[in-house]
């Protein structure tokens, strides 16, 4: 069995996790991708013990409205302590201290919200 490359993994799970450094040598194709098939482009930057959260809308298409903005909000709760610097607005999203044991999560609950049509302008 072929193992998947970088791009093929963030594309079958629906967001990128790793380094700094590995997120930068998939953000264009990826985001492209993400664009292309109105997909979030999800991140995750690891770092010792947490990481950074990040969700743009490559296509405005993706806006969350106030339905998907509060079922943003909820599951941030529901995941992550309020410490740290976070926003959600209905094109981006992010927080810089979601632990690294719950962001794989997160991310996954973040694709579902975006693929609730009921969460979108």
């Amino acid at each position: 069995m072929d193992k998947l490359s970088p791009l093929e993994l963030a594309q079958n799970q629906g967001y990128i996790i790793g380094s700094s450094s590995a997120i930068e040598s998939l953000q264009h194709p990826f985001y492209k991708w993400c664009g292309e098939n109105l997909k979030p482009y999800i991140t995750i930057s690891t770092r010792t013990n947490n990481s950074h959260f990040s969700v743009d809308t490559p296509n405005t298409k993706l806006r969350l409205n106030d339905n998907g903005v509060r079922a943003m909000r909820s599951i941030m709760e529901q995941y992550i302590e309020t410490t740290g610097t976070f926003s959600i607005e209905n094109s981006s999203i992010f927080h810089d201290n979601v632990p690294i044991k719950v962001a794989e999560k997160l991310a996954m609950k973040t694709v579902e919200i975006f693929k609730n049509k009921d969460n979108l302008e």
